[in-house]
């Protein structure tokens, strides 16, 4: 049967987003609200048996971080995966079938030579006991046709016909000849040792799909293109490694995969101008805090430079590996571009990854790295420029339970794309374990410390904290959490001093009935920071009730907050939000009120919602809106603009949907 043959191209889902909006929002870099327009497309394709897909986005915004337009072609690892799985299978599938009829064959030609044995001993048999009667000139007479059908050698598309096997007294012994018989038996047997290399010869392919099959189900493959995990082109980030963080974001290249033992992340290209931040009171106030209690990583990229970034590698990436991590630093793009020299760095790191316990239970891990300034005059302290960091975790055989510790080191002239406050010049140390108690207690603590600028004689911030969290789940549909952090900092050019503390705690409940469900949750946090000058404590309160049915949601949400010691916001804010929501056939609805009651900004309201209508299989329409209230909206409108703002924001948008059925 012939093959039916793949296309070269072969086009899925596609979904073409067309739309405009106006008003501000935290990622505007404009204020005034001017109205903007973009279109967005994504695309899922298969070209010459590859898995591809494609998002890209055109737009007038200005974004405050990131691009609003962009592209992004990518490899499917996973489709691809699922395809030549099933190839594999389908071939293995082809062969074992292949081979069973060989195997069928052979047995039916067996049973051929046995029939004909069978026919030289009863021949012999008889002649023994004298009462065969072979007639005169009759030496070498032919077996009779239509016992024995005949064989071609060639391995027939059906089944070989039965044998017709005669019964002994309608046999004619008498005209029987041995060398007719032997020379069958002599041709059969060499049909069966063709059929035997022939199923031996499938059996010899089958085992290398058999093991090109298990190396792909064990992320190890024998092929190089089925162990590409990820191939991008367009908007990317960098490698990510031991000391350095994925996060940074590129226009360029990438790409990441296995090949048998060997494991390798390479990127290159421009980085994004990115800059990093929270819409929340709470997370402004903390960054502005030194992060105080923000122990996440982050990095902001101000300007368009060239990167690029290798790791190689061998063995288990996540249990026993050895790699080698290289991360170029070179010059902006206005650099590059008016050919104007400039400082560069070359950085690279050996990080390994060894658990030296068969069972898993003992993970050690580190990375040690130096950056080399290229075109660089100024003389620099060697060991300034050098970076290690260790992490050793261990998982008890009883019990639930996991100790860790770290260690991290980054000298100041370090340049490894380190994320976040950890950029260059400090010391961090951390200690911490996790257990699980009664299936239903989980308790989490840790101990850190960290000292910035520590090549500078310790002028930096100086923090040592504990950190407990608890989880308990002992009641059914129940979740509780609760959390308390104490760090005490110091240092001659820190903002904050002393202990500063961090409560949080909540539940959340849950109860699904029939054709509904109930969820009830509340999340708090208080938080106390000692200024240089003054203390500022904040309180979070959030109560929120919901009650969704097969084609309605509603619910309410309470939230109380108050902030002491602060300038831009102050005093006791209560929000009211009562929302409702629908969907039938094809139309979701869903909206909210805010209601505000404040010292500050004394009685507000607001609220957004959120509308979407499918007309067809191959239509949607989007409209949202939003009115801010004064409590959101003085995280990205600054007092100091001087021109009046309109706290609204919406935006309609038109998707496309092709393909629907791929």
């Amino acid at each position: 049967m012939d093959s039916v043959r793949s296309p070269v191209f072969s086009i899925g889902r596609t979904d073409i987003d067309i739309g405009a909006n106006a008003g501000v929002q935290s990622n505007f870099s404009d204020k005034r609200g001017r109205m903007n327009h973009f279109m967005e497309v994504s695309s899922s394709f298969i070209f010459k048996g590859i898995p591809l897909t494609f998002q890209g986005r055109l737009s007038d915004e200005k974004y405050i971080s990131g691009k609003p337009t962009y592209f992004r072609l990518s490899y499917d690892a996973l489709a691809k995966y699922r395809m030549r799985k099933a190839e594999l299978e389908g071939e293995i599938g082809e062969l074992n079938t292949g081979i069973g009829d060989i195997n069928q064959d052979i047995y039916a030609m067996e049973g051929k030579i046995s029939y004909l044995a069978f026919l030289i001993e009863q021949y012999q048999l008889l002649k023994q006991q004298n009462k065969l009667k072979i007639p005169n000139g009759l030496k070498n007479p032919e077996l009779p046709d239509g016992k024995i059908p005949d064989i071609t050698g060639k391995i027939p598309d059906t089944k070989l016909p039965d044998l017709n096997v005669p019964e002994r007294n309608k046999i004619d012994f008498e005209h029987l000849n041995l060398d007719s018989i032997n020379l069958k038996i002599s041709a059969y047997k060499g049909t069966i040792d063709k059929w035997t290399a022939k199923k031996d010869s499938l059996q010899e392919l089958k085992d290398l799909k058999l093991n090109d099959l298990n190396a792909l189900n064990l992320k190890r493959p024998n092929g190089f293109l089925d162990g590409i995990k990820r191939f991008d082109v367009g908007l990317t980030s960098l490698s990510g490694g031991k000391m350095s963080n994925s996060s940074v974001p590129i226009q360029g290249v990438r790409v990441k995969g296995t090949y048998r033992n060997y494991f390798y992340d390479v990127a290159a290209g421009l980085t994004v101008p990115n800059k990093l931040f929270s819409n929340s009171v709470v997370d402004q106030y903390l960054n502005n805090s030194q992060n105080v209690f923000n122990m996440n990583q982050f990095f902001t990229v101000n300007t368009a430079r060239f990167v690029s970034s290798a790791i190689i590698g061998y063995g288990n990436e996540e249990r026993n590996s050895v790699s080698i991590e290289n991360y170029y630093n070179g010059r902006d793009l206005q650099s590059i571009l008016k050919k104007v020299k400039q400082v560069t760095n070359n950085t690279t790191n050996v990080s390994f990854t060894l658990s030296p316990l068969a069972s898993g239970r003992l993970l050690i891990s580190g990375s040690v790295g130096q950056t080399i300034p290229l075109g660089d005059s100024v003389s620099r302290n060697y060991s300034s420029r050098l970076a290690a960091t260790t992490k050793v975790k261990y998982r008890f055989r009883r019990g639930n339970t996991q100790i860790y510790g770290q260690v991290k080191r980054i000298g100041v002239n370090y340049d490894g794309f380190s994320q976040g406050m950890y950029n260059s010049g400090f010391l961090h140390h951390e200690y911490g374990f996790q257990t699980k108690l009664f299936k239903h207690l989980t308790i989490s603590g840790k101990y850190t410390g960290d000292c910035f600028d520590a090549n500078s004689k310790g002028r930096g911030l100086i923090t040592n904290g504990i950190h407990i969290d608890v989880q308990e789940s002992i009641i059914k549909n129940l979740l509780l959490f609760a959390g308390y952090s104490l760090i005490n900092a110091r240092g001659n050019d820190s903002i904050t001093y002393g202990n500063n503390t961090l409560y949080r705690g909540g539940f959340v409940y849950q109860r699904k009935f029939k054709k509904s469900k109930f969820t009830l949750s509340g999340n708090s946090t208080y938080s106390h920071v000692n200024g240089v000058d003054s203390a500022i404590s904040m309180t979070n309160v959030i109560l929120k009730s919901e009650i969704a049915h097969r084609y309605l949601f509603y619910g309410v949400t309470a939230n109380y907050q108050n902030f002491q010691g602060m300038k831009l916001i102050y005093g006791s804010n209560i929000i009211i939000s009562p929302e409702l929501g629908a969907s039938y056939k094809g139309i979701k609805f869903s909206s909210a009120f805010n209601y505000l009651t404040s010292e500050q900004f004394s009685r507000q309201y607001g609220f957004s919602f959120t509308l979407s209508a499918s007309p067809g299989k191959h239509l949607t329409w989007y409209l949202t809106g939003r009115r801010w209230l004064p409590t959101d909206a003085l995280n990205f409108i600054t007092p100091d603009v001087d021109y009046p703002i309109r706290p609204w924001f919406w935006e309609l948008r038109l998707k496309i949907h092709l393909n629907v059925l791929k």
